[in-house]
């Protein structure tokens, strides 16, 4: 009976103890839990179809999403502070990838601007081609060969600090596009220095210049105190949302906080290379109508980007139709429309001196011209309208 009694003991005992054990041992998982840390991936479209953020624990990589689409346009990949994402990459932080277009059939590039050191060598990646249009196709010129040089397939070698530009065209001169260059100057290296300066003196010698007979004097560098490095935390970019085609908009980059050690930026456009370029000191210049994505980066990476709305210009265009006797005036004036300096029939009608004109009926009544009249009104095919410049011509076909 007491043998049994014992036994009993011993299993409850056990029994608590399996029990301390399994708290135990969920009680220091929940902890280790806690140490576990998530970051989230966000991919911004810029305009193209949505594509959901991903959530991944540390250090691991994110999948490659279904490529998203853009009606005009197609897709060059996700872009990550002006670099293609490499999606090998291990997650350690919060990033957002951004989408980047080129318009269909159009020339593109990687990067607008690149930065090198004096010696090293990179090349120009293109990341679509027009229709037709190969690598041996295409022009590489640089604007000083004594700062940046370029061969015929893009490879660019740095030979000293300064900013040069290369330019990249079809050899029929129809399609361009410029890189920037920045050549940094390489550090010299420091010479190493002796910590040990303790100044002994010779056999026989005194060292009574110190005060201290047959003794040695100990001389100690003075180090410089480094100055405390102030990080840029936060950049947005301010100017206004809109510019004409063929002016030009000045943009600012704000810095926070106001006293970072590095305030300097790198511009670029992301999104809409063939509608404007920008320089370094973020002055933006619009070539054609349409939308462009402007970004600014800090040296440690720290980024903001802006929509820039392009509004084109149009004009039309109002040429006397020619006769076959002299003297006689012309019946019709004939008339062609025109965008940022481009034909076009993408519109639907416009009224001059009440009549009304089409795409495909390219004539007014002479008996209707009004030297006086210098703007229409245009209805453009998406429903909107826009102020048309008139601008009288001669016919030099007659």
């Amino acid at each position: 009976m007491e043998e049994t009694s014992k036994k009993k003991k011993i299993i409850i005992g056990i029994s608590i103890a399996v029990v301390f054990v399994i708290i135990l041992i969920l009680l220091l998982l929940k902890g280790c839990s806690k140490d576990i840390k998530e970051f989230t991936v966000t991919f911004d479209t810029n305009g193209g179809t949505i594509i959901e953020d991903i959530t991944l624990k540390e250090n691991e990589k994110v999948g490659r999403p279904e490529e998203p689409t853009k009606e005009g346009y197609t897709f060059a990949g996700w872009y990550y502070e002006d670099k293609l994402f490499d999606f090998n990459t291990k997650i350690d932080k919060d990033i957002t990838l951004i989408a980047r277009w080129v318009e269909e059939g159009s020339l593109a590039l990687e990067s607008m601007n690149m930065t090198l050191t004096e010696n090293e060598s990179d090349e120009i990646k293109i990341v679509s081609y027009p229709s037709g249009i190969t690598l041996s196709d295409l022009e590489f010129t640089s604007s000083d060969e004594s700062i940046i040089k370029v061969d015929s397939n893009g490879k660019i070698t740095a030979i000293k600090s300064g900013t040069a530009t290369i330019t990249i065209k079809t050899k029929d001169g129809k399609y361009e596009k410029t890189v920037t260059i920045t050549v940094n100057k390489k550090e010299e290296e420091k010479p190493t220095t002796n910590k040990d300066t303790t100044t002994k003196p010779s056999s026989g010698s005194s060292s009574s210049s110190s005060g201290n007979s047959g003794g040695s004097s100990s001389t100690k560098p003075n180090t410089p105190t480094k100055p405390t490095e102030v990080p840029v935390t936060d950049i947005t970019i301010s100017g206004n949302n809109s510019v004409n085609a063929g002016s030009t908009l000045q943009l600012s980059a704000n810095i926070t906080p106001n006293n970072a050690t590095d305030k300097s930026v790198t511009w670029l456009i992301v999104s809409g290379g063939d509608k404007a370029t920008i320089d370094q000191t973020g002055k933006l210049t619009a070539k054609a109508g349409g939308k462009v994505t402007v970004q600014a980066k800090t040296k440690n990476g720290k980024v903001a980007t802006k929509e820039i709305t392009i509004i084109s210009n149009y004009k039309i265009v109002l040429m006397p139709g020619c006769t076959e006797l002299p003297g006689i005036p012309p019946l019709v004036y004939y008339f062609h429309v025109y965008r940022d300096g481009v034909e076009t029939n993408d519109f639907r009608m416009f009224i001059y001196n009440t009549i009304e004109s089409t795409p495909g009926s390219y004539t007014i009544p002479s008996s209707k011209i009004l030297g006086s009249i210098k703007e229409v009104s245009l209805n453009l095919n998406d429903g909107s309208s826009v102020n048309a410049k008139i601008e009288y011509q001669a016919n030099n076909n007659c």
